[in-house]
């Protein structure tokens, strides 16, 4: 299973997801496509977006020049199982334009609630890659959907709790459950399944972002995070004198779904 994620403005999540719904239920033509989502869609979005499901080889055209579905069905049932299985595979392979959009934005602190989204290649030229000047429009698109964050004013709020939550849902059999792990085990763990949050980690401090996801996901109880005495590996998430969870974390305890 593949996902390419140098995505297109015109393949947006929800467009993606509709028309592999379509799909799934049956065999189409290109032309029958476009009578289906007319006038929902223009011609040329309908045409991008089977592009990229092309590329990603989700879909093909068998003989009869009809689209047939390469996607697990029963990860198309709701949107929330797709997202979660996109998120399973996000980035495998290659370092993409996405990753390094998302690794730059997740692993900030507090400055970044100061830039628009349609700024973030000034502060970071690294981010304009193949001329792909304007791919902070997608990436914002495809980020708030993957749960890396929500968008309010043009202003992106890092928080990857969802993404993290996805993940552990969907590789719970790999981690020991309702029990407590040490987090450096844990996260050694994590960074195998979400690279990008590599760089949120440094010299046993949590970044910013990470740690209010942290943090979120503990009040969800979808984790326990715990301090034990005497452990000889201490991480310390970002203060913060309004949490129950303040700084120093030795232990964490899944308690994400099992499906």
């Amino acid at each position: 299973m593949n996902i390419e994620t140098n995505f297109n403005l015109e393949a947006t999540p929800e467009r993606v997801y509709s028309l592999m719904k379509l799909i799934e239920m049956k065999r189409y033509t290109q032309e029958e496509l476009k009578q289906l989502v007319h006038p929902i869609s223009k011609e040329g979005e309908l045409n991008k977006v089977l592009k990229y499901l092309t590329d990603c080889k989700w879909i093909s055209k068998n003989s009869h020049n009809q689209y047939e579905l390469h996607f697990e069905k029963k990860y198309l049932e709701t949107i929330d199982l797709f997202r979660k299985r996109l998120n399973s595979i996000l980035f495998d392979g290659d370092k993409t334009i996405f990753y390094m959009f998302t690794e730059w934005v997740v692993t900030n602190d507090e400055r970044i609630l100061g830039i628009k989204v349609n700024d973030y290649t000034k502060e970071n030229s690294d981010l304009v890659r193949e001329g792909k000047i304007n791919f902070h429009l997608q990436w914002r698109l495809w980020a708030r959907f993957l749960g890396f964050g929500n968008l309010h004013n043009k202003i992106f709020i890092p928080n990857p709790s969802d993404r993290i939550k996805d993940i552990i849902d969907f590789y719970h059999h790999e981690q020991s459950l309702d029990k407590p792990i040490p987090l450096n085990v844990f996260l050694n763990w994590l960074i195998t399944k979400c690279p990008e949050l590599k760089n949120c980690l440094v010299d046993n401090n949590i970044s910013t972002f990470l740690s209010l996801a942290f943090r979120e996901l503990h009040d969800q109880k979808i984790i326990k995070l715990e301090y034990h005495q005497d452990f000889p590996y201490i991480w310390y998430l970002t203060s913060s004198m309004f949490h129950e969870i303040d700084r120093q974390v030795t232990h964490i305890n899944l308690r994400g779904d099992q499906d």
